[in-house]
Formats: C-alpha cells, structure tokens, sequence
C-alpha cells in the first residue's frame, strides 16, 4: 500500500499489482480451496480490470475485527476512522 501525502480523498493503493500479489492470493486461496478452483480463480482475477475501493469497506467485509487482532498497523485503524 502506497500513502501519499496530499490532500484528502485520495487514494493509498498502488496503480497495479505488484509481481508477489498473484502467487500470495494463490498460496492464502489454496489454504481454503480444491487447487483447480484456486487456478481458475486467480487466472480471472489477472485477466479482471482492477476496481478501487475505500480501505474501510474491504476490511468491513473482510470480517476482520481490529479488536481482536492487536498486530495491525496504526495506519489500517486510522483509515477506518474515517
């Protein structure tokens, strides 16, 4: 995640993925999926135009609960404050 320094509203994500970002979601995916769905879904995900979206909401729907998990940066309960 990149934060620039400029005035608010503007957005804190990199234009594209980074090289590692493919290979993480294929590792954390097979964790939970059959291999063949993890395939079939990452290679859509690479072919998908990227979409943008506010910090606050992917972690709302991610069910990750800030309280319980003390190991998260400042800065991610900084962006749900807002």
């Amino acid at each position: 995640m990149v934060k620039r320094k400029s005035g608010a509203g503007d957005e804190h994500w990199r234009v594209e993925p980074e090289d590692h970002d493919y290979p993480a979601a294929t590792a954390y995916l097979s964790l939970i999926h059959p291999p063949a769905e993890v395939k079939r879904v990452v290679g859509a995900l690479q072919k998908a135009p990227l979409e943008r979206r506010q910090a606050k909401g992917l972690l709302r729907a991610s069910s990750y609960h800030l309280d319980e998990n003390a190991d998260i940066p400042c800065q991610l309960a900084d962006l749900v404050a807002e």
